[in-house]
């Protein structure tokens, strides 16, 4: 089982696997800032938020209660 796997499952609850994701996306943040610089994690990171927009809620599409986790 991979690490992120092997965390995933030892969270008790959504509140838990929501603060695993905040900090993994904290931490990838940090790395992106450190090796890109400012203004290219910036560039980058809406470049992944328009991406997952596109593929995982099209536009219009409502999030059924069920999608959010």
């Amino acid at each position: 089982m991979r690490p992120i796997d092997r965390q995933i499952m030892m969270c008790d609850n959504t509140e838990d696997v929501l603060m695993l994701a905040s900090n993994m996306l904290i931490t990838a943040k940090m790395i992106y800032v450190q090796n890109l610089g400012g203004a290219n994690a910036k560039l980058l990171l809406q470049k992944l938020v328009d991406d997952i927009d596109e593929r995982i809620l099209p536009v219009g599409r409502e999030i059924p209660p069920e999608d959010h986790l």
